[in-house]
């Protein structure tokens, strides 16, 4: 039976190649060819069963290639469109570098706790470039906005030593123009008592912008401290204006002192000396309590 169908099979593959004719049907020779076959087998063989069906290779090949096409056309388009998203979005397949210069301007920024409104701040906003400041926490004890006690006292210790220094250099004009002006000369006394006056006036100034609300009777030492350098500044310009007119006068030791600026600047300095005084008073105390130098009227 196996043989038989291998030549049917072969026939029918010599009938597909034929001409036209042949595939248009059989000649009534052929068909009694055929029935004179088939009685033949059926006197000396089994009658053999339907006929099994041939394709082309050309049909099996259009066959299979529908489905094929289809699968490759899907493994080609999800490749494709992953693709377009990540360079459309390459933000939300890449990891997480810590790059915060990539970010999703659609999206709001992520959520910070310390942003939230606890109810006590209103909707007050910040402008740009304003700084918010904090009132919450109390300022230590012994501090301000213009630092501790010591440092606001330690800036009165330093006025008092820059005067200090001035009044050395006034106590030794003056005895020079006494003597009529032996060592410096009475121009030079003249300019170091002018010098010592616009000095001690700066210094004066510098009291009215010191910070003393850490200090024990803090403005009152202001106010003394202001008083004292002005009287002394008006002593030096009243012993300038003496040594000048010595200097343009003649100058005699005996008389050098009786000179009327010289009477002023003495009546002047006793004013200075009771300034200074009074301040000391205040003062000596505070700066012993901060361990600062305590001081004497005719230190400065």
């Amino acid at each position: 039976m196996a043989d038989a169908w291998k030549l049917e099979g072969e026939a029918a593959g010599r009938a597909e190649e034929a001409d036209q004719d042949e595939k248009s049907g059989e000649s009534d020779e052929g068909r009694g060819s055929g029935r004179a076959a088939g009685g033949r087998a059926g006197e000396g063989a089994a009658v053999l069963g339907p006929r099994p069906t041939y394709y082309s290779h050309q049909e099996i090949l259009a066959t299979l290639a529908q489905p094929v096409r289809r699968r490759l056309t899907w493994l080609l388009a999800v490749p494709l469109v992953a693709l377009l998203l990540m360079v459309l979005r390459p933000w939300t397949y890449l990891p997480d570098t810590g790059d915060e210069g990539i970010a999703d301007q659609g999206q709001g920024a992520p959520y910070d706790p310390a942003t939230e409104d606890d109810g006590a701040g209103g909707d007050q906003e910040t402008a740009p470039g304003e700084e918010t400041t904090s009132t919450d926490e109390p300022t230590p004890t012994g501090e301000s906005t213009n630092g501790t006690a010591v440092a606001q006292a330690t800036e009165v210790d330093r006025i008092l030593e820059e005067s200090s220094g001035y009044r050395e250099s006034v106590s030794t004009a003056v005895a020079d123009a006494t003597a009529c002006g032996p060592q410096a000369g009475l121009t030079e006394d003249a300019a170091d008592f002018q010098a010592a006056a616009v000095a001690r006036e700066g210094l004066s100034t510098q009291v009215e912008g010191l910070a003393v609300d850490l200090i024990e009777q803090g403005p009152e030492v202001q106010r003394l401290l202001k008083e004292a350098l002005d009287q002394s500044a008006a002593v030096d310009y009243d012993f300038a204006t003496w040594a000048r007119g010595l200097q343009d006068g003649g100058c005699l030791p005996d008389t050098a002192t009786d000179a009327e600026p010289y009477r002023t600047a003495v009546a002047d300095s006793a004013k200075a000396s009771a300034a200074k005084e009074a301040f000391l008073v205040v003062w000596n105390p505070i700066a012993e309590s901060h361990t600062l130098r305590t001081w004497q009227a005719d230190q400065f």
